[in-house]
Formats: structure tokens, sequence, C-alpha cells
């Protein structure tokens, strides 16, 4: 993959989903290809933390608290919830953490970037126009 000279326009955003610890390789839920996308989201952060949103997964504090399907999922995986995680999990992983600020955190309950967080009005708030996405874990 070639890099980005320069960030597309004033109005364009990174999209970075849920590089967190949480899904690295000794998280819960580790993603196998984190290490391996890792180093270039790191270089694309770095050419423009401040174009930069990243988005973290929150997981219920307890089962009990999700709704809908995810109450019957958590009810099967409580281990992966707030009550039973080191919260340091929840954190962006080590090399992307630098970056915040000037790089912004959203985060959002739900699999979904767009659900249930602040990210659509963060992005009107900005007239966002272009988005660059990349999911390290749960997804967009």
């Amino acid at each position: 993959m070639g890099m980005l000279k320069a960030v597309p326009g004033p109005h364009s955003i990174h999209l970075c989903i849920d590089m967190q610890r949480l899904f690295g390789e000794r998280g819960p839920w580790p993603t196998p290809w984190m290490p391996r996308v890792l180093p270039t989201v790191e270089q694309l952060v770095a050419h423009g933390p401040e174009h930069t949103v990243f988005t973290r997964f929150i997981p219920p504090q307890r089962p009990d608290c999700a709704a809908g399907m995810w109450h019957a999922y958590y009810a099967k995986w409580p281990h992966v919830t707030r009550d039973a995680i080191d919260p340091s999990l929840l954190r962006l992983v080590p090399e992307l953490e630098a970056f915040v600020p000037p790089a912004h955190v959203i985060d959002k309950p739900v699999y979904s970037a767009f659900a249930a967080s602040a990210l659509q009005s963060y992005l009107v708030e900005r007239r966002v126009d272009t988005l660059l996405c990349g999911a390290g874990g749960a997804g967009l």
C-alpha cells in the first residue's frame, strides 16, 4: 500500500476503528491482522493526527446491562464485560495512544461506529466530506 502524500482535503477524517488493547494479541478478542496493519495505521495517523478519529468499543458493565441480541451474547461471554476485564484493555494500543490529542476518541457501545455514538454529530459539526476508514477490532 502506498502512503498518503497529503490529507485528501480540509474536511477529511481518518476514521480508525477499534485499535484497542482489547483486540490486540494479548486481549480477550485478538484480531490476527492487527499486528500486520498496525505499522501502516501508525504511519497514516502520524501524517495527520489532527485529522484522525479513533473509535473504541466499550462493552457493557455486566451482561444484564446489554440490550437486544447483545444480552444473550454477553450472557454467553461474560468474561468480556467491564466487570470482568482489566480496564486498560479499553485503551488504544500504545503505538496510537500517543496521538491523542490532537486525534480525537469516540466511544461506542455497539459494533457499529455510526450507531449509538457521537460519531455522526462529530462528522456533521466538522463538515466532514471524506472518510478514510480502517478497522482493528469490532468494526464499522
